[in-house]
C-alpha cells in the first residue's frame, strides 16, 4: 500500500513539474508578445523580427494653425488665454533661470487647475492617440499624480554632474519598460514661443521645436529622447534667444487593451509612484553642494547613461528574447538553438520589409530596425563562423 501510495505522488509530481513547465513557458511567450504588440500599428508584432514603427504623437491645440492676428475661434481664445495664466504664472516663481523649474498639478491654484485640465483633456491630443490606439481596441486614462508644469534650464555642463544634465543627454523617462500591452505616454505641451530648445529622437531621426500651442507625445519607458540648444543667429550672425525660459505642461496619459482596466490602473500607480520618488531625487541634485548630493547626482547621470546605451545598442526587448528562447528552445546543442535565435529575427524582418508598402516604409523607427538586423545578424555570422574554427 505505501509503495502504491509513493507511486501515486511520484505520478503526480511528474505531472505538476510538467504542467508548470509548460506554464511558464507559455506565460514568457505572451509576456514577449505583449512588449511588441503596444498599439494598433503594432498588432502583428509578436518578436525582435518584427517591424518597429514610429509612436511618437504630435498635435496642434490651435485649431487651423492660430494666428494672432486674426479673430480666433472660441477653442483659440480658450487656449491662449489658458496659456497665458500658466505660463506668466510658472515663470513667476522661476528664481534661476539657469535651473529647471518643477510645479506638480496638484500644486497649482484653483483657477490654474481649470485651465491645465482644458489643456489635459483637449480633442487634438486625444485625437492624435487614436491615430495608433484605436477606440475599439484600447481604453485610455490620465494619470493626474504625474502631470506637472516645466521651466526648461540651462545645460549647466560646466558645473558637473548634475540633474539638469540629464535633459540635454539621450534618455528614458521611465524604468518600466518590461510591462506588457501598455503604454504610459508623456505629452509636453508649449506655453509659449520657443526658439531655443529642440527635443530629438535619435531612434527615429524626429527633431521637433515645441513652439506655442504645440503637443508632442512619447512613450515615457521606451522612447530615447534629449533635448538640446540651438543657439539660432540672425541674418548678421547675432544670437536670437526668445525672451522668456521655455515652458510646458507634461501630460500623462496611460493606454491599455479594451477592457483590461484593473491592470492599466496598477500600471497607473506604478508610474505615479515611481515619478514622485524620482522626482525628489532630481530636486534634491538639481544645485548638488554636500558631497552626497553629487553622489546622488552622479547616479543619477551615470544610471541614466547605462539604461539608455544598453537599449541603444542591444535593446531591452532584445535581452528579454534570447533569455526567454535560450531557456524554451528544444535543441540538443547550443549552436542549434542560438542559431535558431539569431537568424529567424534577421530572415523574418527583412522578408517583412520586402512586402513593406511604401507609405509604411516611411513610418519606420528606422535605428530600432536596423540595429535589431545588426545584432542578430552580426551574431548568427559569428556562430557559423565558430563551427569553422572549432
Amino acid at each position: 500500500m505505501k509503495v502504491l501510495f509513493l507511486i501515486i505522488t511520484y505520478k503526480f509530481f511528474n505531472m505538476f513539474c510538467t504542467a508548470f513547465d509548460y506554464l511558464w513557458k507559455g506565460l514568457g511567450v505572451y509576456w514577449m508578445v505583449g512588449l511588441f504588440r503596444l498599439d494598433t500599428m503594432h498588432m502583428d508584432a509578436f518578436f525582435p523580427g518584427s517591424v518597429q514603427y514610429n509612436r511618437i504623437i504630435y498635435a496642434d491645440l490651435f485649431d487651423a494653425h492660430y494666428i494672432p492676428e486674426r479673430e480666433p475661434s472660441e477653442n483659440n481664445k480658450s487656449m491662449a488665454n489658458y496659456c497665458k495664466q500658466l505660463k506668466d504664472w510658472a515663470l513667476k516663481g522661476q528664481r534661476d533661470e539657469s535651473h529647471s523649474h518643477h510645479v506638480w498639478y496638484s500644486d497649482l491654484p484653483e483657477l490654474l487647475k481649470h485651465a491645465f485640465l482644458y489643456i489635459n483633456n483637449h480633442t487634438n491630443i486625444i485625437n492624435a492617440f487614436r491615430e495608433i490606439f484605436s477606440t475599439e481596441q484600447y481604453d485610455m486614462i490620465c494619470l493626474e499624480g504625474m502631470n506637472e508644469m516645466y521651466v526648461t534650464g540651462n545645460a549647466r555642463k560646466q558645473e558637473g554632474w548634475n540633474s539638469d544634465h540629464v535633459f540635454f543627454m539621450s534618455h528614458v523617462d521611465g524604468p518600466l519598460f518590461y510591462l506588457p500591452f501598455v503604454s504610459v505616454y508623456r505629452v509636453l505641451v508649449g506655453l509659449n514661443k520657443n526658439k531655443d530648445i529642440m527635443t530629438c529622437f535619435p531612434m527615429c531621426d524626429k527633431e521637433y521645436t515645441l513652439d506655442y500651442g504645440d503637443a508632442l507625445g512619447f512613450d515615457f519607458d521606451r522612447q530615447v529622447h534629449y533635448i538640446k540648444s540651438l543657439n539660432s543667429t540672425d541674418d548678421d550672425g547675432i544670437a536670437i534667444k526668445s525672451d522668456e525660459s521655455r515652458v510646458t505642461v507634461k501630460l500623462h496619459y496611460c493606454l491599455y487593451p479594451k477592457g483590461w482596466h484593473m491592470y492599466g490602473r496598477l500600471v497607473g500607480k506604478w508610474h505615479t509612484q515611481y515619478n514622485k520618488r524620482f522626482r525628489e531625487l532630481f530636486l534634491q541634485t538639481i544645485n548638488p553642494d554636500t558631497w552626497y548630493d553629487k553622489l546622488y547626482g552622479t547616479m543619477v547621470v551615470g544610471t541614466t547613461q547605462m539604461v539608455v546605451w544598453t537599449d541603444i545598442f542591444i535593446g531591452f526587448r532584445n535581452i528579454y528574447y534570447m533569455l526567454l528562447m535560450h531557456a524554451i528552445l528544444p535543441f540538443d546543442t547550443v549552436k542549434d538553438r542560438w542559431l535558431c535565435i539569431t537568424g529567424f529575427p534577421v530572415f523574418w524582418k527583412m522578408l517583412y520589409l520586402y512586402y513593406l508598402s511604401e507609405s509604411r516604409f516611411l513610418d519606420l523607427e528606422g535605428y530600432s530596425d536596423l540595429r535589431d538586423t545588426m545584432l542578430f545578424g552580426s551574431l548568427y555570422m559569428t556562430i557559423l563562423g565558430l563551427q569553422y574554427i572549432f
